[in-house]
Protein backbone atom coordinates (compact mmCIF):
# COMPACT_ATOMS: atom_id res chain seq x y z
CA UNK A 1 0.00 0.00 0.00
CA UNK A 2 1.82 3.31 -0.84
CA UNK A 3 2.67 5.29 2.24
CA UNK A 4 0.13 8.24 1.56
CA UNK A 5 -2.49 6.08 1.31
CA UNK A 6 -2.05 4.38 4.60
CA UNK A 7 -1.31 7.76 6.56
CA UNK A 8 -5.05 8.36 5.58
CA UNK A 9 -6.18 5.18 6.47
CA UNK A 10 -4.44 5.12 9.66
CA UNK A 11 -5.98 8.81 10.71
CA UNK A 12 -9.08 6.78 9.37
CA UNK A 13 -9.22 4.29 11.56
CA UNK A 14 -8.19 6.64 14.96
CA UNK A 15 -11.39 8.88 14.00
CA UNK A 16 -14.14 6.20 12.26
CA UNK A 17 -17.13 4.36 13.96
CA UNK A 18 -17.17 1.03 13.75
CA UNK A 19 -20.51 -1.02 11.76
CA UNK A 20 -21.02 -4.40 12.50
CA UNK A 21 -24.27 -6.34 13.05
CA UNK A 22 -24.83 -5.16 16.38
CA UNK A 23 -28.45 -4.12 15.20
CA UNK A 24 -29.36 -7.92 14.95
CA UNK A 25 -27.24 -9.64 17.38
CA UNK A 26 -27.95 -8.75 21.03
CA UNK A 27 -25.57 -6.67 23.42
CA UNK A 28 -25.32 -8.78 26.63
CA UNK A 29 -21.79 -7.70 27.74
CA UNK A 30 -21.92 -6.33 31.26
CA UNK A 31 -18.70 -4.44 32.50
CA UNK A 32 -18.47 -1.93 35.81
CA UNK A 33 -14.82 -0.84 34.33
CA UNK A 34 -16.14 0.07 30.68
CA UNK A 35 -18.09 2.62 29.69
CA UNK A 36 -21.24 2.49 26.99
CA UNK A 37 -18.94 3.77 24.29
CA UNK A 38 -16.51 1.34 24.74
CA UNK A 39 -18.94 -1.60 25.24
CA UNK A 40 -20.32 -0.78 22.09
CA UNK A 41 -17.10 -0.76 20.20
CA UNK A 42 -16.34 -4.75 20.99
CA UNK A 43 -20.03 -5.20 20.78
CA UNK A 44 -19.73 -4.08 16.84
CA UNK A 45 -16.67 -6.22 16.83
CA UNK A 46 -17.97 -9.63 17.74
CA UNK A 47 -20.86 -9.36 16.77
CA UNK A 48 -19.66 -10.14 13.25
CA UNK A 49 -17.97 -13.33 14.39
CA UNK A 50 -19.89 -16.56 13.98
CA UNK A 51 -20.44 -18.21 16.90
CA UNK A 52 -17.54 -19.32 19.30
CA UNK A 53 -15.64 -16.20 18.13
CA UNK A 54 -14.17 -13.96 20.81
CA UNK A 55 -12.20 -10.76 21.62
CA UNK A 56 -10.31 -10.26 24.73
CA UNK A 57 -9.79 -6.29 25.52
CA UNK A 58 -7.32 -5.25 27.61
CA UNK A 59 -7.14 -1.01 28.51
CA UNK A 60 -4.40 0.51 30.36
CA UNK A 61 -5.87 3.48 31.84
CA UNK A 62 -2.89 5.18 33.86
CA UNK A 63 -2.11 2.92 37.30
CA UNK A 64 -5.42 1.12 35.81
CA UNK A 65 -5.57 -2.00 34.14
CA UNK A 66 -9.38 -3.01 32.54
CA UNK A 67 -10.48 -6.21 31.04
CA UNK A 68 -13.29 -7.13 28.99
CA UNK A 69 -13.89 -10.88 27.08
CA UNK A 70 -16.35 -11.24 24.47
CA UNK A 71 -18.04 -14.16 22.96
CA UNK A 72 -20.36 -14.79 20.23
CA UNK A 73 -22.82 -17.19 20.97
CA UNK A 74 -25.91 -17.24 19.06
CA UNK A 75 -27.94 -14.21 18.65
CA UNK A 76 -26.19 -12.57 21.07
CA UNK A 77 -22.49 -11.21 22.24
CA UNK A 78 -21.70 -12.03 26.32
CA UNK A 79 -19.23 -11.59 28.41
CA UNK A 80 -16.52 -13.75 28.89
CA UNK A 81 -13.19 -13.98 31.20
CA UNK A 82 -10.65 -14.53 28.87
CA UNK A 83 -7.91 -12.17 29.73
CA UNK A 84 -5.18 -14.94 31.05
CA UNK A 85 -6.13 -17.17 27.98
CA UNK A 86 -3.51 -17.32 25.12
CA UNK A 87 -3.83 -16.24 21.60
CA UNK A 88 -1.42 -15.98 18.40
CA UNK A 89 0.20 -12.32 18.16
CA UNK A 90 1.44 -12.94 14.92
CA UNK A 91 3.56 -10.09 13.83
CA UNK A 92 3.37 -8.07 17.22
CA UNK A 93 6.24 -10.61 17.75
CA UNK A 94 8.33 -8.08 15.92
CA UNK A 95 8.17 -5.86 18.22
CA UNK A 96 9.58 -8.40 20.95
CA UNK A 97 12.21 -9.34 17.85
CA UNK A 98 13.52 -5.76 18.07
CA UNK A 99 13.41 -5.78 21.93
CA UNK A 100 16.29 -8.38 21.35
CA UNK A 101 17.79 -6.23 18.90
CA UNK A 102 17.58 -3.11 21.21
CA UNK A 103 19.25 -5.52 24.10
CA UNK A 104 22.35 -6.33 22.61
CA UNK A 105 22.93 -2.61 21.45
CA UNK A 106 22.44 -1.53 24.80
CA UNK A 107 24.85 -4.53 26.16
CA UNK A 108 27.52 -3.32 23.75
CA UNK A 109 27.45 -6.65 21.96
CA UNK A 110 26.42 -4.71 18.27
CA UNK A 111 25.22 -1.59 16.29
CA UNK A 112 22.43 -0.86 14.72
CA UNK A 113 24.81 -0.12 11.93
CA UNK A 114 26.46 -3.23 11.92
CA UNK A 115 26.46 -5.58 8.71
CA UNK A 116 24.65 -8.28 9.17
CA UNK A 117 26.12 -10.33 6.42
CA UNK A 118 29.38 -10.61 8.48
CA UNK A 119 27.66 -12.50 10.84
CA UNK A 120 27.81 -15.16 8.25
CA UNK A 121 30.69 -17.49 7.14
CA UNK A 122 29.39 -17.57 3.67
CA UNK A 123 28.75 -14.45 1.41
CA UNK A 124 25.20 -13.20 0.69
CA UNK A 125 23.57 -13.81 -3.11
CA UNK A 126 24.22 -10.74 -5.40
CA UNK A 127 26.77 -8.96 -2.69
CA UNK A 128 23.61 -7.86 -0.98
CA UNK A 129 24.41 -5.93 2.38
CA UNK A 130 21.97 -4.18 4.75
CA UNK A 131 22.01 -3.32 8.91
CA UNK A 132 20.59 -4.67 11.11
CA UNK A 133 18.51 -1.13 11.84
CA UNK A 134 17.62 -2.00 8.35
CA UNK A 135 16.06 -5.54 9.21
CA UNK A 136 13.82 -3.82 12.05
CA UNK A 137 12.77 -1.12 10.25
CA UNK A 138 12.08 -2.74 7.16
CA UNK A 139 14.64 -0.76 4.61
CA UNK A 140 16.89 -3.64 4.14
CA UNK A 141 14.68 -3.78 0.83
CA UNK A 142 14.01 -7.30 1.53
CA UNK A 143 11.29 -8.71 -0.71
CA UNK A 144 8.16 -9.63 1.92
CA UNK A 145 9.07 -13.30 1.67
CA UNK A 146 11.80 -15.29 0.71
CA UNK A 147 11.48 -16.64 -3.39
CA UNK A 148 11.99 -20.40 -1.94
CA UNK A 149 9.13 -20.45 0.61
CA UNK A 150 6.40 -22.45 -1.52
CA UNK A 151 4.06 -20.29 0.53
CA UNK A 152 0.09 -21.98 0.78
CA UNK A 153 -1.97 -20.60 3.32
CA UNK A 154 -2.67 -23.82 5.54
CA UNK A 155 0.68 -23.92 8.03
CA UNK A 156 2.68 -21.64 5.65
CA UNK A 157 5.86 -21.49 7.58
CA UNK A 158 5.76 -24.76 9.13
CA UNK A 159 8.61 -26.40 6.94
CA UNK A 160 10.42 -23.17 6.32
CA UNK A 161 13.85 -24.11 8.47
CA UNK A 162 16.90 -22.46 9.00
CA UNK A 163 18.78 -24.47 6.17
CA UNK A 164 16.11 -23.12 3.46
CA UNK A 165 17.08 -19.73 4.65
CA UNK A 166 20.62 -19.91 4.47
CA UNK A 167 20.07 -21.08 0.84
CA UNK A 168 18.41 -18.44 0.18
CA UNK A 169 20.87 -16.11 1.56
CA UNK A 170 23.20 -17.99 -0.21
CA UNK A 171 21.68 -18.62 -3.85
CA UNK A 172 18.52 -16.34 -3.87
CA UNK A 173 18.74 -13.01 -1.90
CA UNK A 174 18.52 -9.91 -3.80
CA UNK A 175 17.39 -6.74 -2.66
CA UNK A 176 14.82 -3.91 -4.48
CA UNK A 177 14.47 -0.26 -3.17
CA UNK A 178 16.86 -0.21 0.09
CA UNK A 179 16.37 2.62 2.19
CA UNK A 180 12.54 2.80 1.09
CA UNK A 181 10.14 1.83 3.39
CA UNK A 182 8.79 -2.32 2.59
CA UNK A 183 7.29 -4.39 5.19
CA UNK A 184 9.29 -6.96 5.32
CA UNK A 185 8.42 -10.83 6.99
CA UNK A 186 11.72 -12.25 5.62
CA UNK A 187 13.46 -9.37 7.61
CA UNK A 188 11.82 -9.67 11.17
CA UNK A 189 12.68 -13.75 10.33
CA UNK A 190 16.35 -13.17 9.59
CA UNK A 191 16.85 -10.31 12.62
CA UNK A 192 15.99 -12.85 14.79
CA UNK A 193 17.74 -16.08 13.26
CA UNK A 194 20.60 -13.61 13.05
CA UNK A 195 20.52 -12.61 16.58
CA UNK A 196 19.94 -16.02 18.40
CA UNK A 197 22.10 -18.44 15.91
CA UNK A 198 25.04 -16.15 14.81
CA UNK A 199 25.50 -13.89 17.04
CA UNK A 200 24.45 -16.41 19.87
CA UNK A 201 24.39 -19.66 20.42
CA UNK A 202 20.51 -19.99 21.40
CA UNK A 203 16.78 -20.35 20.06
CA UNK A 204 14.59 -17.83 19.44
CA UNK A 205 11.81 -19.42 22.52
CA UNK A 206 15.05 -19.08 25.03
CA UNK A 207 16.27 -15.63 24.10
CA UNK A 208 12.36 -14.40 24.75
CA UNK A 209 12.20 -15.91 27.47
CA UNK A 210 15.71 -14.68 29.30
CA UNK A 211 15.42 -11.24 28.02
CA UNK A 212 11.89 -9.99 27.87
CA UNK A 213 9.61 -12.18 28.97
CA UNK A 214 11.09 -13.39 32.41
CA UNK A 215 12.18 -9.72 33.66
CA UNK A 216 8.53 -8.84 32.97
CA UNK A 217 6.69 -11.63 34.34
CA UNK A 218 5.19 -12.68 31.24
CA UNK A 219 5.04 -16.21 32.49
CA UNK A 220 2.22 -16.93 29.72
CA UNK A 221 4.11 -16.17 26.88
CA UNK A 222 6.28 -17.82 24.64
CA UNK A 223 7.45 -18.50 21.07
CA UNK A 224 3.82 -20.20 19.81
CA UNK A 225 4.87 -23.77 21.12
CA UNK A 226 1.86 -25.47 18.99
CA UNK A 227 -1.78 -26.31 18.94
CA UNK A 228 -2.12 -28.65 21.84
CA UNK A 229 -1.12 -25.78 24.15
CA UNK A 230 -3.87 -26.34 27.39
CA UNK A 231 -4.63 -22.48 27.84
CA UNK A 232 -4.58 -21.41 23.90
CA UNK A 233 -7.81 -20.27 22.42
CA UNK A 234 -8.73 -22.00 19.17
CA UNK A 235 -8.77 -20.13 16.09
CA UNK A 236 -11.46 -19.57 13.46
CA UNK A 237 -12.01 -18.19 10.50
CA UNK A 238 -14.80 -15.53 9.49
CA UNK A 239 -17.39 -18.42 8.21
CA UNK A 240 -16.37 -20.30 11.63
CA UNK A 241 -14.44 -23.25 10.47
CA UNK A 242 -11.21 -24.10 12.34
CA UNK A 243 -7.91 -23.33 9.88
CA UNK A 244 -4.79 -25.33 10.72
CA UNK A 245 -2.91 -23.34 13.62
CA UNK A 246 0.61 -21.54 11.71
CA UNK A 247 3.79 -23.15 13.01
CA UNK A 248 6.98 -21.22 13.06
CA UNK A 249 10.36 -22.79 12.84
CA UNK A 250 13.30 -19.95 13.87
CA UNK A 251 13.63 -19.60 10.72
CA UNK A 252 10.94 -17.34 10.18
CA UNK A 253 9.59 -16.93 14.19
CA UNK A 254 10.64 -13.46 15.19
CA UNK A 255 8.17 -12.68 12.03
CA UNK A 256 4.98 -13.85 13.87
CA UNK A 257 5.75 -17.06 16.24
CA UNK A 258 4.43 -15.11 19.69
CA UNK A 259 1.74 -16.54 21.52
CA UNK A 260 0.12 -14.37 24.66
CA UNK A 261 -2.36 -12.93 26.69
CA UNK A 262 -3.74 -9.78 27.25
CA UNK A 263 -2.42 -10.29 31.14
CA UNK A 264 0.86 -10.24 29.86
CA UNK A 265 0.69 -8.09 26.91
CA UNK A 266 -0.65 -5.81 29.21
CA UNK A 267 2.54 -6.11 30.91
CA UNK A 268 4.18 -5.21 28.11
CA UNK A 269 2.74 -2.05 27.24
CA UNK A 270 2.91 -1.17 30.96
CA UNK A 271 6.53 -1.90 30.64
CA UNK A 272 7.13 0.78 27.80
CA UNK A 273 5.55 3.56 29.92
CA UNK A 274 8.70 3.43 31.71
CA UNK A 275 10.64 6.03 30.09
CA UNK A 276 13.75 5.28 32.28
CA UNK A 277 14.34 1.54 30.28
CA UNK A 278 16.79 2.58 27.62
CA UNK A 279 16.27 -0.72 25.84
CA UNK A 280 12.26 -0.26 25.25
CA UNK A 281 13.21 3.17 24.81
CA UNK A 282 15.75 2.93 21.67
CA UNK A 283 12.61 0.53 20.26
CA UNK A 284 10.49 3.42 20.31
CA UNK A 285 13.09 6.07 18.35
CA UNK A 286 11.71 6.95 15.21
CA UNK A 287 14.52 5.32 12.72
CA UNK A 288 12.62 6.31 9.59
CA UNK A 289 10.17 8.98 8.72
CA UNK A 290 7.10 8.17 6.66
CA UNK A 291 4.90 10.17 4.89
CA UNK A 292 2.05 11.96 7.09
CA UNK A 293 2.31 11.68 11.18
CA UNK A 294 3.87 7.84 10.51
CA UNK A 295 7.50 6.85 11.22
CA UNK A 296 9.40 3.53 12.56
CA UNK A 297 10.94 2.90 14.77
CA UNK A 298 12.56 -0.78 15.50
CA UNK A 299 9.63 -3.21 15.25
CA UNK A 300 6.97 -0.38 16.19
CA UNK A 301 4.74 1.34 14.23
CA UNK A 302 4.44 5.20 14.99
CA UNK A 303 1.56 7.39 14.67
CA UNK A 304 0.57 11.22 15.86
CA UNK A 305 -3.00 10.63 14.99
CA UNK A 306 -3.49 14.60 16.71
CA UNK A 307 -1.54 17.12 18.66
CA UNK A 308 0.09 16.12 21.66
CA UNK A 309 -0.54 12.60 21.32
CA UNK A 310 2.49 10.05 20.08
CA UNK A 311 0.97 6.25 19.80
CA UNK A 312 3.37 3.22 18.92
CA UNK A 313 1.50 0.15 17.51
CA UNK A 314 1.27 -2.85 15.62
CA UNK A 315 -1.13 -5.41 14.43
CA UNK A 316 -0.57 -8.96 13.67
CA UNK A 317 -2.54 -11.92 11.86
CA UNK A 318 -2.14 -15.59 11.59
CA UNK A 319 -3.89 -18.64 10.72
CA UNK A 320 -7.01 -18.13 13.31
CA UNK A 321 -5.93 -15.47 15.43
CA UNK A 322 -5.68 -11.32 14.53
CA UNK A 323 -4.24 -8.77 17.20
CA UNK A 324 -3.45 -5.25 17.86
CA UNK A 325 -1.55 -3.54 20.63
CA UNK A 326 -0.98 0.16 21.14
CA UNK A 327 0.45 2.59 23.68
CA UNK A 328 0.51 6.20 24.33
CA UNK A 329 3.64 6.44 26.47
CA UNK A 330 3.77 10.11 27.32
CA UNK A 331 -0.10 9.64 28.51
CA UNK A 332 0.41 5.87 30.04
CA UNK A 333 -2.38 4.91 27.99
CA UNK A 334 -2.66 1.49 26.05
CA UNK A 335 -4.91 -1.15 24.42
CA UNK A 336 -4.58 -4.65 23.55
CA UNK A 337 -7.11 -6.38 21.28
CA UNK A 338 -6.58 -10.19 20.85
CA UNK A 339 -9.08 -12.24 18.74
CA UNK A 340 -9.74 -15.87 18.04
CA UNK A 341 -10.83 -15.26 14.26
CA UNK A 342 -9.18 -14.39 11.15
CA UNK A 343 -10.23 -10.79 9.80
CA UNK A 344 -8.97 -9.77 6.52
CA UNK A 345 -10.26 -6.22 6.74
CA UNK A 346 -8.99 -3.43 9.12
CA UNK A 347 -12.42 -3.95 12.50
CA UNK A 348 -9.56 -4.69 14.44
CA UNK A 349 -6.86 -2.58 14.31
CA UNK A 350 -10.04 0.35 14.25
CA UNK A 351 -11.34 -1.15 17.08
CA UNK A 352 -7.91 -0.79 18.70
CA UNK A 353 -7.51 2.84 17.53
CA UNK A 354 -10.83 3.94 18.87
CA UNK A 355 -10.80 2.61 22.18
CA UNK A 356 -7.29 4.13 22.62
CA UNK A 357 -8.98 7.37 21.84
CA UNK A 358 -11.67 6.92 24.15
CA UNK A 359 -8.86 6.78 26.87
CA UNK A 360 -7.37 10.10 26.34
CA UNK A 361 -11.33 11.71 26.52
Amino acid sequence: MPRRLLAVLLLLLWTMTTHGQSDTVTNALQSTALDSQQLQLVHALVSQYAPDGEAAIALLDGEHTHYLGARREAGRVVTVDNHDRAFAIGSISKVFTATLLANMVEDGRLRLTDRVETAYDFPFADSSSFTYQQLANHTAGLPRLPSNIGLTFIDPYHDYTPDKLEAYLRNELTLDAQGQSAYSNLGAGLLAYTLTHKLDSTTYAAALREYIFDPLGMDRSSDGPDSTRADLVQGYTIDGSQPAYWHFTDAMAGAGGIVSTPADMVRFLRAQCDTTDRILALTRTPTVELQGPQAVGLGWQILQPEPGRTVYWHNGAVGGYRAFAAVDVENALGVVVLTNVLLMGQEVDATGMQLLRSLGK
